[in-house]
């Protein structure tokens, strides 16, 4: 699967993202972010991926991105994260990253296209299935 490689708040927020994440490298963002209308155009890059996950009918997915930290003594240090995200493969976080952080690359659309071609060509008799099947038996 290839996903998006950037996440707005709104996404940060309903995937929890944040809540994982000691409060002293979140609050130098929430302080750069003090009203909702500051909060619409905060985004930043992240690298998302599957994650193999042992449970039945479960996924996980793993979040990297980096944050820029305001140290007390005005210094500004990158620090990466790493947040790796379990749910039910039919619940309704399972759906919220299909329909809105999963995207399909040109490349991939064409090889499905071809493979429907492949499909649609195929022409076959029902006579020459039966005399077939009276053979196998």
């Amino acid at each position: 699967m290839t996903y998006t490689n950037n996440i707005n708040y709104y996404t940060i927020d309903y995937l929890d993202l944040f809540d994982e994440i000691p409060f002293k490298y979140v609050k130098s963002i929430v302080n750069q972010n003090k009203n909702e209308d500051d909060w619409i155009d905060f985004d930043f890059e992240v690298e998302i991926e599957d994650v193999d996950c042992d449970r039945v009918a479960w996924c996980a997915t793993k979040f990297t991105f980096e944050l820029e930290i305001k140290t007390t003594y005005g210094s500004i240090h990158n620090k990466t994260f790493v947040v790796v995200k379990e749910y039910n493969g039919s619940s309704p976080m399972a759906m919220y990253i299909g329909e809105n952080l999963y995207y399909e690359d040109e490349e991939e659309e064409e090889e499905e296209d071809e493979d429907e071609d492949e499909d649609e060509d195929v022409d076959v008799d029902v006579e020459d299935i039966i005399s077939v099947v009276d053979l196998v038996i």
